[in-house]
């Protein structure tokens, strides 16, 4: 019989959370890189892609976050579409700063350290609170993929949202 490996210090449910945290962050993380893509490069989706996609995750937040800021100078002012655009700004850098956090903790989990100790692995947080995160990053993706879709209109002009 085929002996089967287990982390000690981890629950079976912590891995599995684990697991679920790990393909619920690369999601986060794609909606990330796709949305600077789609302010970049929308004709030519993931032109930019050599140029983000060996980015750490942080410097991809950071990519965006000043993308966001300027696209102040690309787009008519009118009064419509400034509250588009400042409706727009603040859903976004709401969605940034879950993303940080949620970047935070996923390091915390994922970068662990062994208790030489104890010979152990140590996760402290428990499954149902990893779970908890595991949703939030989904928000956040389909949240950021959202905002990505409608930045621009059919002609690549931004929009903001505005035809929703």
């Amino acid at each position: 019989m085929k002996k089967k490996w287990k982390a000690s210090g981890i629950t079976d449910a912590q891995a599995l959370a684990i697991g679920y945290m790990t393909i619920n962050f690369n999601s986060m993380e794609q909606a990330v890189e796709s949305f600077i893509s789609l302010i970049v490069s929308p004709r030519d989706f993931g032109l930019d892609k050599p140029l983000i996609s060996h980015l750490p995750f942080t410097a991809k937040i950071d990519v965006l976050e000043k993308l966001v800021k300027s696209l102040s100078e690309y787009y008519v002012p009118t009064a419509k579409n400034d509250a588009a655009y400042s409706h727009f700004v603040s859903r976004t850098k709401d969605l940034i700063s879950k993303a940080r956090a949620l970047n935070k903790f996923r390091n915390s989990i994922i970068h662990w350290r062994y208790d030489a100790g104890n010979q152990e692995t140590k996760v402290e947080v428990s499954a149902r609170e990893i779970e908890t995160r595991v949703s939030e990053m989904n928000d956040v993706a389909i949240e950021m993929m959202a905002h990505a879709i409608v930045v621009r209109t059919s002609d690549y002009s931004f929009s903001f949202g505005q035809q929703f």
